[in-house]
């Protein structure tokens, strides 16, 4: 689910996602209306910039990744987006970007991500910004992930351990990800343990964030 600006803090924090914003089919990015208005931007970077935090842009994630498919498989098209991308960054004093795309269907789609992943890197290493991307943790896309060395192309790679299927995130779950990240020969140093800051019924699947949680229920909210 999403957060606002006003529920997050930068103390701790190596960095923040602002989830998320969409790729269209020409390249462009879309759905600015779910970006931090210019006031609470202030906010936010006057923060990273105290706590050493970066802000990076979420671009996808469920239902926002219908753009991705025509442009990662197209070159030009792939160099469109990120110079869109390292533009965004360098108006909005942003360190990088996290691509959260659910999910390539095919090989062709899996040779665009990793060609879009790498002309990511070329573009954003000469302007010192980071590149991020999440997957799901099905052993099937560690496998493809190792097999193309995407630790060459990404800072961190950041596994989405939650929203599993009738149990949502669990301790078994959590292993069973370091699990598959052994045995697909990811490198451990280079991916992240997806922990949800939020609920969700398992039967009809509504979330609730943990501080609505600890609201309605004051005896766990203490503990």
């Amino acid at each position: 689910p999403p957060y606002g600006h006003r529920d997050a803090t930068c103390a701790g924090l190596t960095h923040l996602l602002l989830f998320s914003m969409e790729v269209a089919p020409d390249a462009k990015l879309t759905a600015m209306d779910r970006y931090p208005a210019p006031d609470a931007m202030v906010l936010l970077r006057a923060a990273a910039a105290k706590h050493g935090t970066k802000l990076l842009l979420s671009l996808g994630g469920n239902a926002r990744t219908n753009g991705f498919p025509d442009v990662a498989v197209d070159k030009k098209l792939r160099r469109k987006l990120v110079r869109n991308l390292a533009h965004f960054c360098a108006v909005n004093g942003l360190h990088g970007v996290d691509y959260n795309w659910e999910y390539p269907r095919d090989a062709r789609e899996w040779a665009g991500l990793f060609a879009l992943l790498k002309a990511t890197k070329k573009e954003f290493h000469k302007r010192g910004l980071v590149t991020t991307m999440a997957y799901y943790p099905d052993g099937r896309q560690e496998r493809a992930l190792a097999a193309a060395g995407v630790e060459r192309y990404v800072d961190f790679v950041h596994s989405m351990s939650y929203d599993q299927p009738g149990r949502h995130s669990t301790v078994d779950f959590a292993a069973t990800t370091l699990r598959n990240v052994k045995e697909s020969g990811l490198s451990p140093a280079a991916v992240t343990l997806g922990l949800p800051f939020y609920g969700r019924n398992t039967a009809t699947g509504d979330w609730k964030t943990f501080e609505d949680l600890a609201k309605e229920h004051p005896s766990v909210g203490a503990a």
